[in-house]
């Protein structure tokens, strides 16, 4: 069973601890997720970065629902929450800091996908995947996350689409683990993972990939 994310890690080996935060940090992710898709709150016709802002405010609001329920021992925070922040180019998505120390981090870079359009998962590897490999983001740390947003309701043909994406640019990406199912936290639907080593640091890096769907908009 995974270790809950807490504040004070005395005690508790560091690998317990980063194993913690991340499972937070996914059970936080999913439960945005979950929200902006039930409440319909994107639309699949949007660009990436405007779902991504919407994403990111309700991965705060989660954040700090959950970190009431535990009392307040969550010292997690989300770059940006305090005031507006936009997704600009060459920025990481969505940076959760989990420290004090504000190196102490854990990346998420997002981006769309469809079951058709295999340009997407293109981008998906070479603009999103393959910067976690050079160190552009999150150099130097053991985890990180791709989320992508499958657009049309053809998830497990996009995923099909990255894997065969991920396998035929497998040496750039310097991959050290297959892209695979993720079963290791909690059962969440479409949770891959797969671990590279980073070009400049050689850090082993493992990346997880958080697939759903968006919805259209319904015609009026």
């Amino acid at each position: 069973m995974i270790p809950e994310y807490s504040r004070r890690p005395i005690g508790r080996s560091s690998t317990d601890f980063i194993y913690g935060v991340v499972a937070t940090i996914l059970q936080i992710v999913s439960s945005a997720a979950n929200r902006i898709v039930k409440e319909r709150l994107v639309d699949a016709k949007w660009e990436e970065n405007k779902i991504t802002n919407q994403l990111r405010q309700k991965v705060v609001e989660e954040k700090n629902l959950l970190n009431e329920e535990r009392g307040g021992e969550l010292a997690l925070r989300v770059e940006g929450e305090v005031g507006t922040f936009h997704t600009t180019e060459g920025r990481i998505d969505i940076k959760v800091i989990y420290d004090w120390d504000e190196k102490n981090y854990f990346g998420i870079e997002c981006k769309r996908l469809s079951g058709k359009n295999k340009g997407l998962d293109k981008k998906y590897v070479t603009d999103g995947l393959m910067r976690f490999i050079t160190g552009k983001y999150s150099q130097g740390h053991q985890w990180g996350m791709m989320v992508g947003y499958v657009i049309d309701g053809m998830c497990e043909k996009a995923i099909q689409f990255v894997q065969e994406r991920i396998d035929e640019h497998r040496a750039c990406l310097r991959i050290k683990k297959e892209f695979t199912r993720e079963n290791r936290f909690n059962d969440y639907s479409n949770l891959h993972s797969s671990l590279h080593q980073q070009k400049i640091t050689t850090t082993i890096i493992m990346i997880l990939h958080y697939f759903f769907e968006i919805p259209q908009a319904s015609a009026s």
